[in-house]
């Protein structure tokens, strides 16, 4: 909301600065001004060095040089935003925020809002009470005691407790004429369809330790509750309301907001609890997300108050993957994202217990970048250093960051991201830029705007010697095709219906070195031969048109680097339309045993075993080309089966005798030699 310059300083004349600082330290009358010790976190006063003038409304600090006035001090040592200051500063003189111009519709919600809002500052103040009551040997008593919270955390943070019971709470609002609808859109009343019920809604929180979810600028949102005890669930908090979304709020924040500006630095971990026990720890600087992932919200909210995030990750499964869905989030949001991940499926609390608070801050200054965390320890697990685990990285990472959307393509950071890839995967650091774009543009919504990115790369065709035609007619040289920089976003390689026997061949052939000399070999013997354009070895090996195209830009890179072979298949994804077929099969082949069949583009089935031997591919040439062999015998029997198909059909037509002869006869030995190539393939 905007606030006029004569509203903004009317609420400055209302508020005196000595009264709204006063509570964060002790200050003294010393003439004209008032001094004390500074209560900003990151300066160890010792000698009252901070200055509070009456008469100016400001404040001064000699010796960490922090100045400004009632707004600034709030936005500083609360994390306020400016209108959030004005808005504090207005209530808390009691003057009215000025009345906007609102139609029936949006007068209603903001009722809603405000109805919920002192619904739920009477639900905290009734939990507070209640847990003030318990006496010691309560089971919520013992087992705040057992987590450590004092009775200055409990305070401080407002934690309460729900009683057992079905209608306190909804008893309290009848009693305040707070209508039990409006505690039902908050969250905190669910209505009753049990027929005969005594009442008409009952308590949504029972039996729980209670977290009231605070924002900056004061207001209670909404509720956490941890059961004590046997129950489901263990955590509860409450549902969206029209005053509090998870995805946009972070717990804590009112009273850590101003650690995490004075250190410059953000501890994000996964729940209330966490929280409450890191700063009763002495990491103050710390907020949690509230089930859920962190959200853009969440990177905004922040962004207010310092850019550097360390995001503090249970040492289980679920951490990482929280920190997976949440790295786009802080890329999103211009944050510098870290990461530490706890030992031994520990969480927070359990490595203070275990280990103590030290070594938890060593942890945290010790930690990492959080891309290269989810590289090291979640994409490149199993990382066998085969073209195809480089592959499969490159596009788990692709997965993860295209949730960034195209803005992403701009930053610096993601060089600094494919640098750190290469020296994992050993790969150079333009080829994962190159593959990475790649993957990223063929997902919806990623294509970016204006000029194509540098390094990007568009096909084209170059007349340099022995050609095969492709599908549109043209001529082309499966060894010369050239890399132009053009768009990369018009890829038109695509290996869309290719049959599963040609795509385990073009598989094999790209793992395996010993296939590839021989088909550079065998290349090269071609080229002298002077044979035609379809006895050439890609042709013989493959039909589909963009294989071989593919295939031609393998064997040509190849021959200029042979040296680089293992990282020629992960160089060619960022050529394919769509790269999971190939990574699916490049998977599928490496193992030791594997199978040619399933279905086609035409409906055909079938399936062959080629994987005789227990070698892993590449391993010797001779294992290498009898699966190689197999699968070929796959590739002939199923192309004989297709001129078989011709032929039958040419039968059913009214032909010449001698030509329906001629066509039996072919049709005979076709059944004979693809019988013979059905007991090559099972022996």
């Amino acid at each position: 909301m905007r606030f006029s310059p004569d509203f903004v300083e009317k609420v400055r004349e209302a508020n005196n600065i000595v009264d709204v600082i006063a509570p964060y330290t002790q200050l003294r009358s010393t003439g004209s001004n008032f001094m004390g010790r500074c209560p900003f976190p990151d300066h160890n006063d010792k000698t009252a060095s901070f200055s509070v003038s009456e008469d100016k409304q400001l404040y001064n600090c000699f010796g960490c040089k922090k100045s400004g006035n009632i707004f600034t001090f709030l936005q500083t040592f609360n994390g306020y935003a400016f209108p959030e200051a004005i808005e504090f500063l207005a209530k808390r003189a009691n003057i009215a925020l000025p009345e906007r111009d609102e139609d029936p519709r949006e007068k209603r919600a903001r009722e809603l809002r405000d109805g919920v809002l002192a619904a739920n500052r009477l639900a905290s103040s009734y939990f507070q009470d209640r847990f003030s009551k318990l006496p010691p040997g309560h089971p919520v008593r013992v087992y705040a005691t057992r987590r450590q919270l004092t009775d200055e955390l409990i305070e401080l943070f407002g934690i309460g407790y729900s009683p057992d019971e079905w209608h306190g709470l909804a008893q309290l609002f009848r009693a305040r004429k707070i209508p039990l609808e409006v505690g039902e859109r908050g969250g905190l009343l669910k209505r009753s369809t049990r027929a005969g019920a005594p009442e008409s809604h009952f308590d949504l929180f029972r039996g729980r330790l209670m977290f009231p979810i605070v924002t900056t600028a004061g207001e209670t949102v909404g509720f956490g509750g941890r059961v004590v005890g046997e129950g489901e669930p263990k955590y509860l908090n409450s549902p969206e309301t029209p005053v509090f979304h998870k995805g946009k709020i972070l717990y804590g924040l009112n009273v850590t907001a101003r650690y995490i500006r004075s250190m410059d630095e953000a501890v994000i971990v996964e729940g209330y609890m966490d929280a409450v026990s890191l700063y009763g720890a002495g990491v103050t600087n710390v907020a949690a997300i509230l089930g859920t992932a962190f959200t853009p919200d969440h990177g905004r909210l922040l962004r207010r108050m310092t850019p550097n995030v360390v995001m503090l990750l249970d040492g289980d499964r679920a951490g990482i993957q929280g920190a997976e869905r949440s790295l786009a989030a802080l890329l999103m949001s211009d944050l510098r994202p870290r990461g530490v991940i706890l030992p031994d499926g520990m969480d927070p609390d359990d490595f203070i217990r275990e280990r103590g608070v030290d070594a938890l801050r060593e942890l945290i200054r010790g930690a990492g970048d959080l891309f290269t965390i989810l590289l090291t320890r979640h994409w490149m697990e199993g990382y066998r250093n085969t073209a195809q685990d480089k592959l499969r990285v490159v596009e788990a990472a692709a997965q993860t960051l295209a949730a960034a959307g195209p803005a992403l393509f701009d930053k610096p950071i993601l060089d600094l991201f494919c640098a750190e890839m290469a020296r994992f995967l050993d790969v150079e650091a333009a080829w994962i830029k190159k593959t990475l774009l790649g993957s990223l543009a063929g997902r919806p919504g990623m294509q970016p705007q204006g000029p194509a990115p540098v390094g990007s790369v568009k096909l084209s065709t170059a007349k340099l010697g022995p050609k095969f035609s492709d599908r549109s007619g043209d001529e082309v040289a499966p060894e010369e095709v050239l890399l132009e920089r053009e768009d990369l976003y018009g890829q038109q390689i695509d290996l869309e219906g290719i049959s599963r026997e040609e795509l385990v061949a073009l598989s094999l052939v790209l793992q395996s070195k010993h296939l590839m000399q021989d088909l550079s070999e065998a290349s090269r013997d071609w080229s002298k031969s002077g044979a035609s354009k379809e006895d050439h070895p890609i042709a013989m090996i493959l039909d589909h048109p963009d294989a071989r195209k593919l295939l031609g830009i393998a064997l040509r890179r190849y021959g200029q680097q042979p040296d680089a072979f293992a990282t020629l298949t992960a160089s060619l994804l960022g050529l394919l339309k769509d790269s999971r077929t190939l990574s699916t099969a490049l998977q599928t082949a490496q193992g030791p045993r594997a199978t040619v069949g399933g279905s086609t583009a035409s409906g055909e089935t079938g399936a062959t075993s080629f994987g005789a031997s227990s070698a892993p591919l590449g391993d010797s040439a001779e294992s290498d080309r009898r699966r190689m062999g197999r699968v070929m015998t796959a590739i002939q029997r199923r192309r004989k089966q297709a001129d078989l198909n011709v032929i039958s059909n040419k039968l059913r037509e009214k032909n010449a005798p001698e030509e329906s002869q001629a066509l039996m006869q072919r049709f005979v030995e076709l059944q004979k030699e693809i019988r013979e190539l059905q007991a090559l393939e099972r022996e």
